[in-house]
């Protein structure tokens, strides 16, 4: 079976200001330039910061660059309406309702972008009618290897601020998983740094935002503690049918460097 590269970007957290902006468009460059180039780009959701038409206007711009095509997924921070006023329909393709989640036919592996997004609520959530939806997409095609994308991340990720927040459906989520092993990868947001589990056959994966944070941990004495973390993507490289993932670190100046595993 022939390979297949994805890039991932996460939380780009776009305001007016430009100088997140800079960020995204420092990662879009560099992903312009690999070789060989990914076949899609896939953006995990809080596209920009607070959901203003004006900051969904400057991502439309940036996303406009890249060579590759763009599938976003809200996250928390998104509103749907004008996130889809705002950008191409090219960038969440076939949705059908509210929400926006997509299955893509694409080869050798299958994307699927999930909507895991509330309004009002910054915890995850997947109502039945999605988990229904995702599982037809599934059975559909069952031994057709698959990449899932969301925001929020499907497991418990030891970032105490994210998981005190819930996951609405996610039991039945991670049984629909487990039932269908050509569920290869999901990959996820939201918290701004790496963290990783097993769900049924899936490696769950969480990526580095694209511009400078500081992100919350747990500390022995403190509930909550923040400590810096570095920019970045991710790159999900399919050949030999398995997945393996590369995560790379802005150093400055539109260099990016390998993250040491």
């Amino acid at each position: 079976m022939s390979g297949v590269r994805i890039a991932q970007i996460t939380d780009t957290h776009i305001t007016c200001d430009g100088e997140r902006a800079g960020y995204l468009a420092d990662v879009i460059s560099y992903i312009n330039a690999l070789q060989p180039r990914p076949a899609a780009v896939v953006v995990s959701g809080d596209t920009v910061d607070d959901g203003q038409r004006e900051q969904y206007a400057i991502l439309r711009g940036l996303l406009a660059r890249c060579d590759a095509p763009v599938y976003v997924v809200p996250g928390n921070h998104d509103r749907r309406g004008p996130l889809r006023d705002e950008l191409p329909a090219v960038h969440f393709p076939g949705v059908r309702g509210e929400q926006l989640q997509y299955a893509l036919p694409t080869r050798p592996v299958r994307l699927i972008g999930l909507d895991t997004s509330e309004p009002g609520r910054p915890g995850g959530s997947l109502d039945d009618a999605s988990l229904a939806w995702l599982e037809e997409c599934l059975d559909a095609e069952p031994a057709q290897p698959t990449l899932l994308f969301m925001h929020h991340p499907p497991f418990r990720t030891g970032v105490n601020a994210a998981d005190l927040l819930g996951f609405k459906g996610l039991r039945r989520f991670r049984d629909i998983v487990t039932r269908h092993p050509a569920v290869r990868r999901i990959v996820a947001g939201h918290i701004h740094c790496e963290r990783r589990a097993d769900i049924g056959q899936a490696l769950a994966t969480t990526c580095l935002s694209s511009a400078p944070q500081r992100v919350p941990e747990l500390f022995e004495r403190h509930i909550l503690g923040l400590r810096p973390e570095p920019p970045g993507f991710a790159i999900h490289a399919w050949h030999d049918d398995t997945f393996a993932s590369q995560t790379f670190v802005n150093v400055g100046a539109g260099r990016f460097v390998e993250r040491a595993r």
